[in-house]
């Protein structure tokens, strides 16, 4: 009898330490997984947000719903370079606090700023200025899922807002713009009445440096947007593919 109760008193014992054990463990699970949960959210705190100044100097901003074309760059020091229709030069920019833009001497409410889209407002109204996802519109190689190529035949100058190399294949958007002889100045404006953006494909290696003669590679063309993103094209389209594309420095 005895022996019976001391064996009952191991059995108990031991199957307090089983669950004890099981207890121990399941514990010691959950403080894992609360661990890795914590840490976790430590490494989504050290991803830093830009801030407004860095997003604002992550490239060449342009408004496609300006009569003339209109684009603005965010440089270091506070310096803005500027081209709004025949005027083009240097003034200069800085923030007060988060959401207020001072330009042309101008304070200016940032209502929106994001890496493509920044919209400022003043009293006359809001202003939208876009960007591509890039920053500038050279030596973009930007994954794309679906890119639609406008099926059209056209004939236009315009300004390159994004080139895309995808699949080994070179994808060119550019927004068409007219130029307007000024009478008895010798000069023209830029006037943007469709700020429709259109995508073209380009198969060939190279093209005209002007309507004349010569030739440039895509790669050229890249260059010389990131030296001056302004630059003048036309552009000659079959069928969504690119037939002839210069640069309009030599044309008439």
């Amino acid at each position: 009898m005895r022996k019976i109760s001391i064996f009952i008193v191991i059995a108990v014992f031991g199957l307090l330490l089983f669950a004890c054990g099981g207890s121990n463990k399941k514990q010691k699970e959950e403080n894992n997984e609360n661990n890795e949960k914590v840490e976790k959210i430590e490494k989504k705190k050290e991803v830093k947000t830009k801030t407004p100044t860095q997003l604002l100097m992550g490239g060449t901003w342009t408004n496609y719903n300006a009569i003339h074309q209109d684009f603005i760059e965010f440089k270091a020091n506070g310096v803005l370079e500027y081209v709004q229709g025949r005027d083009s030069g240097k003034d200069k920019w800085k923030l007060k606090g988060e959401n207020i833009l001072v330009v042309f001497k101008t304070d200016y409410k940032i209502v929106e700023l994001s890496e493509t889209k920044l919209i400022i407002e003043d009293k006359v109204g809001k202003t939208t200025y876009s960007r591509s996802a890039s920053g500038n519109a050279t030596n973009t190689n930007e994954s794309v899922d679906e890119i639609v190529i406008n099926k059209e035949t056209s004939t236009s100058e315009c300004f390159i807002t994004e080139i895309i190399h995808k699949n080994g294949n070179t994808y060119i958007k550019v927004d068409y713009v007219d130029r307007k002889e000024l009478e008895g100045e010798g000069a023209y404006e830029i006037v943007n009445n469709n700020p429709k953006i259109r995508t073209f494909i380009a198969k060939k290696e190279s093209y005209k440096i002007c309507s004349r003669d010569g030739t440039k590679t895509i790669k050229d063309f890249e260059i010389t947007l990131k030296k001056e993103p302004k630059t003048l094209f036309s552009i000659e389209v079959k069928d969504g593919e690119i037939e002839e594309f210069y640069i309009d420095t030599c044309s008439g």
